[in-house]
C-alpha cells in the first residue's frame, strides 16, 4: 500500500494526463491534472470508459488507433479529449499495455497541445490571407500539397489545378533549371533564400520573382515550404529608375556646359557635346539642331551628331528656304512637336519634306521647336534610319528639356550679343566720361593751383583794405571753383566704387571746436545763432577720415548758413551705442531757415537736386548732400532729412567709428607725430614743366624752410638722380621729352638699396587709372593739383628722414622655376607644364581685363570670381608671387579697397608678362 500510495502521489505531480484502464477499457485510476484539465470528479471519472474521455464523433476512431498502438504498429494518437462541458482539448496520446497492481491493463499518457494547435491555427491563418504567394509540397516528388490564395491568383489558377501536381506540370520555372538549382540548395542547404528567377503564370505572361525555401520535417515525411514574391514592377520601376538617373545626369551635365560656356566662342561645341549624348541615350540615328534667320526665311543644320554607319547631313542643309517648309514651319510656330512614326503616313501637303526625308532614308522622326513665347529661334530634332520607332509621352517630355536648354543657350547668346554690344556704347560713354572729367580736372586744376596758391602768398604781405576785400573775394571764387571740381571727381569716384576713406586717429572734441571756428564768422555776418550740444562723453581718440567727416559737416551746416536767413542752427551729437572697439554717434543739424518742399525732399539726395533748378553760385550745383550721403553710407552710417516748407530743415545722420582707448596707442601717435616735425637736411627735387606751378612749389617749401632743385623734364631728373642722392622727388606726370612715369621707371632701375628716393606723382589728372599708373611705374605715392600745402608736410614727414628702401619687384615668377617645381611636385612632363603655362598665360590676360572693366563701370560685385579663378590656376602652375598677389587682392576686395585691388592687378600683370618671356 505504501507503494501504491507513493506512485499515485508521483503522478499526481505530473501536469501531463496520466490514466491506468483495464484491458476491457474501464477506468481505474487518474491524476489529478486529469480532473483539472477535463473538469470531471474523482467519482465520475472512475465510473467512466477510456473511450469516453474522447467526443462521440471520434469513438470509433479511438478504437482503432488504440488497438494499433498496442500492437506497436502507431506511436501516437492526436485525437482530443472531450471536457466536462462539452468543449475539446487538443491532445497527444501515447498508450501502452503494462502491469497495475499486479493486473494486466493499459496505460495512457496524454500531453495537452493547447498552444501548439492555437499557434498551428495561426499559422494556417497566416498562410492562408498572406499577400506572398506560399506553398508547400512533398520533398521528394515535388507534388504540391496546399498552396494559399496569394498563389492562386497570382499565377491565375484554380486550387485543384495545382494540388496533386508538380511545378514541372504547370510549366511554372521559364528556364528548368532554375527549380533544379532551388531543389539542390534546400536539399543540401536546408533553405534557399531571395534567388531571382522568372515564372510563367497560366496565361502564359513571364515574370519575375525572388523564391525563399525551407525543409519542415513532419512525422509522415519532410515537406517543402516555399514562398515567392512577384517583383516584375520592382525590376521595371528601378529600370525605370535607371533610366532616368541617367537621363538626369545628362541633363544635368548639359546644364553645367551651359552655364560655364555660354559665350559666342563656344556654344557650338557645347550643343554638339548635348545633342551627342541625348542621342545616344535614345539610340536615334541622328540628332541635330536647326537654326532659322531672323526673319524666318531660311533655316540651316548648324549641330549634328549621327550614329555608326550613318552620313552627316549638315552640309546639304545650309540656307534652307521655309517655303518648301511651310507645313513643318506652321506648325512649329504654333508650339507643336512633330512626331512622325511613319514618314510614308505624311500627309500630301508634306510632299516636299516626306520627299526629302525619304532621300536620307528616314523612316521616324520627331522634332520639338526652339521657341520663347511667340519667338520662333529654330528647332531641335531625332532621325531613325532604316527603322520604325514610336515615341512615348514620358520620352517626349524628357526630350523637352534639352529643347528649352538649347533654346536658352541661343536666347541667351543673342541677348549676351546685344548686351556686350551695349556694354561697349556704355564703356564708350564712361571713358568719355573719364577723359572729360581728367580734361577738367586738368584745365582747371593747373590755373586754380597759381591763383589759390598766389593768394596764400600775397595774404602774409602788407595789404590795405580794399585789397584784403580784393584777395578774399578772388580766394572765395576760386575755392568755390575748385570745391566743384572736387565735387564732381568725387561723386565719379563714388559711383566707380574707388573712392577710400583713411583710418587714422582723430579727436572729435578738436574737430568739433574747428567747425565751430569755421562757421563763426559766416553766422555772425548773418546774424545766426550757432548752437553746439555736444555730449560730454564723447571723449579720447577715434579712428576714421578725419578729413571726410569735415566734408560732411561742412556742406550740411554750410547749407543750413546758406538758406537760413534769421533764427539759429543747432547741432547735437550723442552716443547712441557702443562697445570696446566701435562707437556709434547720432548727428541732428536743424535750422530755423527756408524748408524744403516735399517733392525734392524725395530726391534731396540725388546729383544735382535743387528747389530752384537753376545753377547759382547762391545755391551751388546741388552734389554736397548726394556726396554726403554716400560718404555716411561708406563709412557704416545713414542720413534723413526732414522739412517743412518756410519752416525749417532737419538732417539726421550716423557716424560709425572705431576707438582707440588704450594709454599706449595714444603715447604712441603722439610720439610718432612729435617725431615727424623733427625734420632737418632733407634734399628734394622737383621736376615740373609749368613755370607757375614750379614757382609756387618753391615758395610753400621756402615757408616751411625747405629749398629744392628744379628741373624742367624727365630727362633732366634723370640726370640729376644719377649726379646726386634726394630723399624726394616730386615728379610731374606729364613733361616734355621724357614724362614722369618713364624717369621713374628709369630711377628705379638704376637706383639700387638703400640709395632709392621716394618718388611722388604730382598730376592734374585726378582719376584712379593715373594714380595706378604711376604706382604701378614705382611711384611712392600720388598728389593732385592744385597742391595743398598740408599735403606736403605729410609727404615730407614720411619720407624726408632717409632715402627710402625701394625694392622694386622681382620677376620670380620665371617660366623655367615653375616648370621645375611642377615637374617635381605633379610628375607631368615638360611638354605638358610649357603647354599649361602658355593656357594659364592666355586665361588670366582675359581675366585681368575683365577685373579692371567692371571696377571701372562701378560692378564691383563680379571681381570675385574671376580673382578665384586667377588663385586657382596660379597656384596650379605654381606661380607662388601670382598666387600671393592673388590673395592680397582678394583682402582688400573683400575691405571694398578697390583702388587697392587695382594696384595689385596692375603688379599681377607684370608678373604674367614675366611669365610670358
Amino acid at each position: 500500500m505504501k507503494d501504491k500510495t507513493y506512485i499515485e502521489e508521483l503522478l499526481n505531480s505530473f501536469d501531463v494526463l496520466f490514466t491506468v484502464a483495464s484491458k476491457n477499457g474501464k477506468l481505474l485510476f487518474a491524476n489529478n491534472a486529469v480532473f483539472s484539465k477535463l473538469g470531471y470528479s474523482r467519482k465520475e471519472i472512475l465510473e467512466m470508459n477510456v473511450l469516453d474521455l474522447h467526443p462521440d464523433e471520434y469513438r470509433e476512431e479511438a478504437i482503432i488507433v488504440f488497438d494499433e498502438m498496442i500492437k506497436g504498429n502507431k506511436e501516437f494518437c492526436n485525437i482530443p479529449l472531450k471536457k466536462k462541458d462539452g468543449s475539446n482539448i487538443p491532445v497527444e496520446t501515447k498508450a501502452w499495455e503494462a502491469k497495475w497492481l499486479g493486473r494486466d491493463c493499459i496505460f495512457g499518457i496524454s500531453s495537452n497541445l493547447s498552444k501548439q494547435r492555437e499557434a498551428f491555427d495561426k499559422l494556417q491563418k497566416y498562410f492562408e490571407i498572406n499577400p506572398i504567394p506560399i506553398a508547400i509540397s512533398d520533398a521528394e516528388t515535388g507534388i504540391f500539397i496546399d498552396v494559399n490564395e496569394s498563389f492562386l491568383q497570382t499565377l491565375g489558377y484554380l486550387r485543384d489545378e495545382v494540388l496533386g501536381r508538380t511545378s514541372d506540370d504547370l510549366g511554372l520555372f521559364v528556364d528548368p533549371n532554375d527549380r533544379k538549382e532551388i531543389t539542390a540548395s534546400i536539399l543540401k542547404n536546408g533553405k534557399v533564400e531571395n534567388a531571382e528567377i522568372r515564372f510563367r503564370t497560366k496565361d502564359g505572361a513571364i515574370r519575375s520573382g525572388l523564391f525563399s525555401g525551407t525543409v519542415i520535417r513532419t512525422q509522415t515525411g519532410n515537406v517543402f515550404l516555399t514562398i515567392m514574391s512577384d517583383i516584375t514592377e520592382k525590376i521595371s520601376l528601378t529600370e525605370d529608375l535607371l533610366r532616368k538617373e541617367s537621363l538626369l545626369r545628362i541633363a544635368v551635365e548639359a546644364s553645367i556646359k551651359f552655364l560655364n560656356n555660354i559665350n559666342p566662342g563656344n556654344l557650338q561645341s557645347t550643343i554638339d557635346s548635348i545633342i551627342e549624348s541625348v542621342g545616344k541615350f535614345y539610340d536615334v540615328d541622328r540628332s541635330y539642331v536647326f537654326i532659322f534667320s531672323d526673319d524666318l526665311k531660311y533655316s540651316s543644320n548648324t549641330n549634328e551628331w549621327c550614329n555608326e554607319g550613318i552620313e552627316p547631313q549638315k552640309e546639304n542643309l545650309q540656307n534652307i528656304p521655309s517655303e518648301i517648309l511651310s507645313w513643318w514651319i506652321d506648325k512649329l510656330k504654333k508650339g507643336e512637336i512633330i512626331n512622325i512614326s511613319d514618314v510614308d503616313l505624311l500627309p500630301p501637303e508634306a510632299s516636299d519634306i516626306k520627299e526629302i526625308l525619304q532621300s536620307q532614308q528616314i523612316e521616324t522622326l520627331i522634332v520639338f521647336p526652339l521657341s520663347r513665347g511667340t519667338e520662333l529661334v529654330g528647332y531641335f530634332g531625332f532621325d531613325l534610319v532604316g527603322r520604325k520607332r514610336q515615341w512615348q509621352n514620358e520620352e517626349i517630355e524628357s526630350v523637352m528639356i534639352f529643347a528649352r536648354m538649347i533654346t536658352s543657350g541661343f536666347i541667351m547668346l543673342k541677348s549676351e550679343v546685344v548686351e556686350m554690344k551695349v556694354k561697349e556704347q556704355l564703356k564708350s560713354l564712361d571713358l568719355a566720361k573719364d577723359r572729360f572729367l581728367a580734361n577738367l580736372s586738368h584745365e582747371m586744376r593747373t590755373p586754380l593751383n597759381g591763383i589759390i596758391g598766389y593768394t596764400e602768398l600775397l595774404k602774409s604781405l602788407s595789404l590795405d583794405n580794399e585789397q584784403k576785400e580784393y584777395l578774399s573775394n578772388i580766394e572765395t571764387c576760386s575755392k568755390g571753383l575748385l570745391q566743384l571740381v572736387n565735387d564732381i571727381l568725387d561723386l565719379s569716384r563714388i559711383k566707380a566704387g574707388t573712392i577710400k576713406l583713411k583710418e587714422e586717429p582723430f579727436y572729435f572734441l578738436k574737430l568739433v571746436n574747428w567747425l565751430k571756428s569755421f562757421f563763426k564768422k559766416q553766422a555772425h555776418d548773418k546774424g545766426i545763432k550757432l548752437l553746439f550740444n555736444i555730449d560730454s562723453s564723447i571723449t579720447g581718440l577715434l579712428v576714421g577720415d578725419e578729413e571726410r567727416i569735415k566734408q560732411v559737416f561742412i556742406n550740411i551746416i554750410g547749407n543750413s548758413i546758406k538758406f537760413t536767413e534769421n533764427g539759429k542752427i543747432s547741432i547735437s551729437c550723442t552716443k547712441r551705442s557702443q562697445d570696446s572697439r566701435e562707437l556709434i554717434l547720432d548727428v541732428s543739424i536743424k535750422d530755423t531757415g527756408i524748408g524744403v518742399s516735399e517733392e525734392i525732399q524725395k530726391i534731396i539726395f540725388e546729383p544735382f537736386a535743387q528747389e530752384n533748378k537753376e545753377y547759382t553760385s547762391e545755391r551751388g550745383a546741388g552734389l554736397g548732400l548726394s556726396i554726403c550721403k554716400n560718404l555716411i553710407e561708406i563709412m557704416g552710417g545713414n542720413i534723413d532729412i526732414k522739412s517743412l516748407k518756410g519752416r525749417g530743415t532737419t538732417v539726421n545722420f550716423s557716424l560709425r567709428l572705431n576707438k582707440i582707448i588704450e594709454t599706449h596707442q595714444i603715447k604712441n601717435i603722439e610720439r610718432k607725430r612729435a617725431l615727424e616735425k623733427k625734420i632737418k637736411n632733407i634734399s628734394i627735387l622737383l621736376a615740373e614743366d609749368d613755370t607757375i606751378s614750379a614757382r609756387l612749389f618753391m615758395e610753400m617749401l621756402k615757408k616751411m624752410g625747405l629749398t629744392c632743385k628744379h628741373v624742367i623734364s624727365g630727362t633732366e631728373a634723370f640726370k640729376s638722380v644719377k649726379e646726386k642722392n634726394y630723399h624726394i622727388i616730386f615728379m610731374d606726370v606729364r613733361m616734355p621729352e621724357m614724362d614722369g612715369i618713364t624717369a621713374t621707371r628709369k630711377i628705379r632701375k638704376m637706383k639700387k638699396g638703400e640709395d632709392q628716393p621716394a618718388i611722388i606723382a604730382v598730376s592734374a589728372y585726378a582719376t584712379t587709372e593715373e594714380e595706378n599708373n604711376c604706382l604701378k611705374a614705382g611711384m611712392n605715392s600720388y598728389i593732385t593739383k592744385p597742391i595743398d600745402m598740408n599735403r606736403i608736410i605729410e609727404i615730407i614727414e614720411k619720407y624726408g628722414k632717409a632715402p627710402v628702401k625701394h625694392n622694386p619687384r622681382k620677376k620670380v615668377n620665371s617660366r623655367s622655376k615653375c616648370i621645375s617645381v611642377m615637374m617635381k611636385e605633379t610628375q607631368i612632363d615638360e611638354k605638358t607644364c610649357e603647354e599649361l603655362i602658355e593656357a594659364f598665360i592666355k586665361q588670366s590676360k582675359s581675366l585681368t581685363k575683365i577685373i579692371r572693366e567692371k571696377i571701372t563701370i562701378g560692378n564691383t560685385e563680379d571681381v570675385s570670381r574671376p580673382l578665384h579663378r586667377l588663385k586657382g590656376s596660379s597656384a596650379n602652375i605654381r606661380a607662388k608671387h601670382i598666387y600671393d598677389n592673388i590673395v592680397q587682392a582678394e583682402k582688400s576686395f573683400i575691405e571694398k579697397d578697390m583702388e587697392k585691388v587695382l594696384t595689385l592687378t596692375g603688379i599681377i600683370e607684370e608678373h604674367i608678362e614675366t611669365l610670358a618671356r
